[in-house]
């Protein structure tokens, strides 16, 4: 009986839809059934010897064959050819055949998907772009067409046909900590989550840039969020009032603020910590009131 409970865990261990909390490295493979989701095989890290290209290699390598124990997945790249890849400056490009562009709507974005997240887990891949012959591809309204992990919003395990596309514009800090800066954003996101709660995980998340600073102390968490006649009602928890290091408060409030304020439906927000609104955040900025847009601190351009 030992026995045949551990070949059971054993087995486990290699089949769709493992838990990638658990797993030290994780392949994304899609699923088999209609949905196109994304479901995740444990699998042994390639070993870290320096050679980024070669961990490049061994994933692109697995992404094409099936695991051992997988009957309801199939591997991202197994029905495309793979022309040749080159590593660079932490990007990675990848040049697909023509029939790349055979593939399906939903397909595509489930294949490409499942690539992205199982490259950016490597040190030293921040991003990740596909060509056709030699031609980079735009994806939505990325012009530059590079894809990051982030670009995929909480939909590993959900299905690609109920996901929505959005260019966000966003807001974090300067290096110095005393002004705003830009940044335009595509992603793909669950169509059950809410916009404005998606423009806070990716605050929470940080800048794409090198340039910027995160605006929103590590750790924290978005307990509750939602919009009323106009006005962004978001609750942090206690996490929020520790401030992001070397970032002044008036910036991390009008980051989030100018963030949100992009969204059509929200004209103001009003940020709480722990449902309290009766606090000063950083001992600076009133939050009993509700904030309208303000790009004063916007960082001019040179």
């Amino acid at each position: 009986m030992l026995g045949i409970l551990i070949l059971i865990f054993c087995l486990m261990g290699t089949s769709c839809g493992s838990n990638p909390a658990k797993a030290d490295f994780v392949l994304y493979y899609v699923s088999t059934d209609d949905n196109l989701s994304l479901v995740s095989v444990d699998y042994k890290r390639p070993e870290d010897n320096g050679d980024l290209s070669a961990q490049v290699e061994e994933l692109l390598k697995a992404l094409q064959t099936a695991a051992l124990g997988t009957k309801s997945c199939v591997p991202p790249m197994g029905g495309v050819e793979l022309k040749g890849y080159s590593v660079e400056n932490g990007a990675v490009v990848l040049d697909f055949g023509k029939d790349y562009l055979d593939l399906g709507k939903y397909e595509e974005i489930s294949v490409r998907a499942a690539i992205v997240k199982t490259l950016t887990q490597l040190k030293g891949v921040e991003t990740v772009y596909f060509s056709v012959n030699g031609d980079v591809l735009t994806f939505s309204n990325n012009s530059s067409g590079g894809m990051k992990a982030e670009s995929f919003a909480d939909i590993s395990a959900n299905s690609l046909r109920n996901t929505k596309e959005a260019k966000l514009t966003l807001y974090f800090s300067s290096e110095d900590g005393s002004e705003l800066v830009r940044e335009e954003r595509s992603l793909y996101y669950r169509s059950a989550m809410s916009p404005e709660r998606v423009v806070i995980d990716q605050l929470i998340a940080g800048p794409n840039e090198s340039f910027s600073r995160k605006v929103i102390a590590n750790g924290t968490k978005l307990l509750d969020i939602s919009v009323k006649e106009g006005t962004c009602y978001v609750n942090f928890d206690s996490t929020f009032s520790k401030g992001a290091p070397l970032v002044s408060p008036e910036v991390t409030i009008y980051a989030i603020v100018n963030s949100l304020a992009e969204l059509p439906n929200i004209s103001k927000v009003q940020i709480s910590i722990e449902a309290d609104s009766n606090v000063k955040y950083m001992e600076t900025i009133s939050l009993n009131q509700a904030y309208g847009r303000n790009l004063d601190l916007l960082k001019k351009a040179k």
